[in-house]
């Protein structure tokens, strides 16, 4: 038995070419469409389809989230989203919580894939968003990175070196013989890497470091900082 799928767009002809091509498939049969999101509660009130396949280029930024409220409304319906070639755009559909995400570009094959799969309850997207998709998480990641390593640069190569030592659970004068240094240079040290990290207290210091991934490691929570005036 053929899987029924509803479609809903805001231009007509596409909506009817794309019906003609899925049930030229064999697989799927189009049971309602609908020119707007408002409308597509009516295509729910005879034969609620197994699936809406939805024109993401048609309505406002706002329909990823309207849609979640319409598939909250009726659960246990896949949903799928069609559109260009805009990795903002796929993230934000399936951040909405669409099943599937598949650029106009793509291939006929490649839309009956990605619907199949959505029917089966397994979230996918085509080939080609998705190499978009990890383009798109390789680039915040490394922009994740740069912004890491642009906040190290607050604190001098001294400084990160003392910050390490303090860590390491060493006194400021203990870190002044180990690094020649006089207490009161390493205490004018200390002064500064609380100024510049915007804490009032050592361990408070070591802990935004570790957040911020400038010290390798990460020291037992129940270790104790020492004092400032050693």
């Amino acid at each position: 038995m053929s899987e029924t799928i509803a479609l809903v767009g805001g231009h007509r002809v596409l909506r009817q070419s794309l019906a003609e091509a899925l049930q030229q498939i064999g697989d799927f049969r189009v049971s309602g469409q609908a020119d707007s999101l408002a409308r597509s509660g009516e295509l729910f009130d005879e034969e609620p389809p197994a699936l809406l396949l939805i024109d993401a280029d048609s309505f406002d930024p706002e329909s990823p989230e309207k849609v979640r409220a319409l598939k909250e409304a009726h659960a246990g319906i896949a949903m799928v989203a069609h559109g260009l070639d805009s990795e903002r755009q796929a993230l934000r559909y399936i951040a909405a919580g669409f099943d599937g995400y598949v650029f106009k570009e793509s291939s006929l094959d490649e839309l009956k894939q990605v619907i199949r799969l959505a029917l089966e309850g397994k979230a996918r997207c085509s080939p080609s968003v998705a190499g978009t998709l990890f383009a798109e998480l390789a680039d915040l990641d490394r922009s994740r990175r740069s912004r890491h390593q642009l906040d190290s640069l607050v604190l001098s190569p001294r400084e990160i070196e003392i910050l390490q030592l303090i860590a390491d659970g060493l006194s400021n004068q203990e870190i002044a013989d180990k690094l020649f240094l006089s207490f009161h240079t390493v205490k004018n040290h200390v002064h500064h890497i609380l100024g510049k990290l915007r804490v009032d207290r050592r361990s408070a210091a070591v802990a935004k470091a570790y957040r911020k991934h400038w010290l390798p490691g990460r020291r037992d929570s129940n270790d104790s900082e020492p004092s400032n005036d050693r």
